[in-house]
């Protein structure tokens, strides 16, 4: 399958992922020695319906401030990477990131896709903010996203970085009381 290129950083290609990529994004969160109990407490809390809902914005395979993104090493997908722009009272940019196994976690692969994904972002679109709402209970993640940068903000209002319609849905975060708020601005 032919992709397009985003963007590299020293090891790591990124790749615009397309409408063939939906299946493969949900399956990379179940496979063998996946990392699947540090992002749900069930396997049912991500079904593929979900990912098949992502409007198809997301998967066009071109530029958009709303995207996954297919993180690959020289030879193989590695994680995926999504971003969704929010232009709330804080323009901002949402992350959220996967790896398809332990194998590709604690490499510092996770920061180097962070990073690059900020500079890119930061290049196409002039955004300065950018959030995170990982479960607290997935340590290993929150550390790593707080090695980039981000900080947690207990006082954390999400009405300042949704627009309204989207308080309903997300206003709690994936996670409720669980969810960690992580908040990185550009200097």
């Amino acid at each position: 399958m032919e992709r397009t290129l985003a963007f590299t950083t020293e090891r790591l290609f990124f790749y615009l992922a397309t409408e063939e990529d939906r299946t493969l994004i949900h399956q990379m969160a179940f496979e063998d020695d996946a990392i699947w109990q540090q992002m749900f407490t069930s396997k049912d809390d991500f079904t593929l319906e979900e990912v098949e809902f992502e409007p198809a914005e997301f998967f066009s395979g071109d530029v958009s401030p709303n995207k996954y993104v297919l993180i690959a090493t020289e030879d193989q997908i590695i994680g995926t990477l999504a971003h969704t722009y929010h232009h709330g009272k804080i323009t901002n940019m949402e992350l959220d990131i996967w790896f398809r196994n332990h194998h590709y976690t604690g490499k510092g692969y996770g920061q180097e896709a962070l990073r690059g994904v900020i500079n890119f972002l930061t290049q196409v679109y002039d955004i300065q903010t950018y959030i995170m709402r990982p479960w607290r209970k997935n340590e290993t993640a929150v550390a790593a996203y707080k090695k980039v940068g981000f900080h947690e903000i207990k006082d954390f209002d999400i009405r300042d970085y949704y627009e309204p319609h989207m308080l309903i849905h997300h206003g709690d975060g994936d996670y409720g009381e669980e969810t960690v708020n992580l908040v990185f601005t550009r200097k």
